[in-house]
């Protein structure tokens, strides 16, 4: 009768070791990735909170321009205007910087009612940022970028075609 196994069927010791040291790599580097976020710092962290929330409010502008036929929202009462698709007010507070109560966010003033598509390059016109004007629905223009930045000396800027990114002011 012959065995089950023979030591034909087993690879050769070098190479399972190789093996087991390319899954360990791979079970690793995906620990670490999903890690990752766990050893931030405070500041690294309210960064990527701040940059998610403007990419949350632009998204919710987009929304809201595309249920009124392409017409964005009156800045005036934008951050009310964009609630029923963010169903989420803590996202309109900024989280550095500012005080308890305080937005710290703006809509730009040339966004007001217009068309998107009137927009010639919507990826460099700025919708939502930073800005020194701290009360709810502010509207302003680039110049109300704190300086320096809130975030590590950099501020946000959310983009008419739906990225936001962090600048230095300059």
């Amino acid at each position: 009768m012959k065995p089950r196994f023979s030591n034909m069927d087993r690879q050769p010791s070098s190479k399972k070791a190789t093996t087991m040291i390319v899954v360990g790599l791979i079970v690793l580097a995906f620990v670490v990735t999903a890690a990752g976020p766990l050893f931030a710092t405070k500041n690294e962290h309210k960064v990527s909170i701040c940059l998610a929330n403007v990419r949350s409010m632009v998204l919710a502008c987009e929304l809201y321009s595309g249920d009124y036929d392409g017409i964005t929202t009156d800045a005036s009462k934008w951050m009310d205007s964009i609630y029923p698709y963010t169903k989420n007010e803590t996202i309109t507070h900024d989280v550095e910087g500012i005080r308890k109560g305080e937005y710290g966010y703006a809509y730009a003033n040339k966004a007001s009612h217009i068309h998107e598509g009137s927009v010639e390059n919507p990826a460099s016109f700025p919708l939502v940022y930073d800005s020194t004007h701290i009360k709810r629905n502010a509207v302003g223009d680039l110049s109300t970028l704190p300086s320096p930045g809130r975030h590590k000396g950099q501020n946000t800027i959310g983009f008419l075609d739906g990225h936001a990114k962090q600048v230095h002011r300059g």
